[in-house]
């Protein structure tokens, strides 16, 4: 039986007689992770790693102080004068400026009067004289004239008819032509050619020896009723008209002023500049126009002004040691006197505001670095008894228990509601 021999070493064993060619071997025998533990791997590294920096590199100490507060109350008459475009806190003056509004306004109304406009028709007579024995004829001015439909016409003017003339023993009337008006205003005096009688002559031997006739018809007679402009007409247009006027350039006036401002009810002026009628009392119109203009004034001044000196006026009052919160400033004012003409206003003005302690904050955090919140609060309350009247800590993260040494991460918040 043949005998079998064996390296030393088998031969998955087998050292390479090069030290590298072994290294390589022996790392191929190790256990190989898979890609899904490499990432688990990887995310546990990253925690720990960022759970040591937010627990040695960022711990935050966020510590909330209600200061103590007092409510101020003052009183104080403030002018308010055009001449000044600064604060004066001395003088107790803030600057008012003056705004102009200029407006036109017409409006058309109707005529309640009533009139009649008419006319007299008009036309010539040619008067005849046929007296026998012949004989010159004057007739006085304003002799009526009878025209055989009834109308009555006068002559305005004294008239002469020469006498008749006798020819082959006939008589031969002389003429004469006559300008005439109706007595009456109408339209039914526009007559066609009519015969006339005189009827002043009724009686006597003239009536039938003087006679008329017109050759052509009788024009321009006519009456209608009409509107008319009375006095109350004007008067109450006017009225109507610069109340309207007043209101619409008070209202413009008023939304030409922005908010920053503060206007006064009785720190504005309006006026009529002018009301013209464009027609005269007696004016045969249906309808009519009436204008006006006005121009109006306001004085105003700003809010934030206001508020900004009331505040400088404090600040003089309470020295550095103490600080105003802003927020609770109310004020409230009624003017005393009110004067457009010089441009000032008097203001009697009340107000009130918050005051608290003016607190070191670097001074709190220097004190606070390492304590825990037992230990800050005692602290503040001991080092600050008149300042501070409550404290809030919020440590962060939440397993922070100390306040942070490093003293920029301590954040101090004041709390004044």
């Amino acid at each position: 039986m043949s005998k079998k021999f064996f390296d030393i070493f088998p031969p998955k064993y087998k050292q390479s007689s090069r030290p590298e060619d072994n290294i390589t071997e022996q790392q191929s025998e190790l256990p190989q992770l898979s890609p899904r533990k490499k990432i688990i791997l990887g995310v546990a590294a990253f925690v720990f790693i960022t759970g040591i920096l937010l627990y040695f590199k960022l711990p935050r100490l966020n510590l909330e102080i209600w200061p103590q507060t007092d409510l101020l109350n003052l009183n104080e008459k403030i002018i308010i004068d055009k001449t000044v475009d600064k604060i004066d806190l001395e003088n107790k003056i803030i600057p008012a400026e003056i705004i102009e509004e200029e407006k036109e306004l017409w409006q058309e109304f109707s005529s309640t009067g009533s009139a009649t406009k008419e006319g007299k028709a008009e036309g010539i007579i040619r008067l005849y004289n046929k007296y026998n024995p012949p004989t010159p004829i004057s007739l006085k001015a304003t002799t009526r004239f009878l025209s055989d439909s009834g109308k009555y016409f006068r002559a305005p003017d004294k008239i002469y008819i020469p006498v008749a003339q006798i020819k082959n023993g006939k008589v031969v009337p002389s003429s004469v032509d006559v300008k005439v008006e109706a007595i009456e205003a109408g339209d039914e005096y526009n007559i066609d050619p009519a015969k006339f009688s005189v009827p002043g002559l009724v009686g006597t031997p003239y009536y039938y020896s003087i006679y008329g006739e017109s050759l052509a018809s009788m024009k321009g007679g006519f009456a209608e009723d009409l509107r008319q402009v009375t006095q109350l007409d004007l008067q109450e247009a006017e009225n109507n008209t610069t109340k309207k006027l007043l209101n619409d350039i008070e209202s413009s006036l008023r939304n030409k002023i922005s908010s920053e401002y503060i206007l006064l009810d009785n720190a504005i002026s309006k006026e009529v500049t002018e009301a013209t009628p464009l027609v005269k009392a007696g004016a045969t119109v249906e309808k009519f126009k009436f204008e006006a203009k006005a121009k109006a004034r306001a004085l105003v001044f700003k809010k934030s002004e206001l508020e900004n000196f009331i505040k400088e006026f404090i600040r003089s009052r309470i020295g550095d040691s103490k600080k105003i919160f802003e927020e609770s400033l109310k004020i409230n004012y009624t003017p005393e006197r009110v004067d457009l003409s010089e441009g000032n206003i008097v203001l009697d003005t009340t107000f009130s505001i918050k005051v608290y302690p003016a607190i070191d904050n670097e001074k709190i955090t220097n004190l606070l670095g390492g304590k825990s919140a037992g230990e800050i609060k005692e602290t503040i309350y001991r080092n600050f008894p008149r300042e501070i009247s409550q404290v809030q800590i919020n440590f962060w993260p939440f397993w922070v228990k100390n306040a942070p040494k490093d003293i920029k991460r301590i954040n101090i918040k004041l709390n004044l509601e």
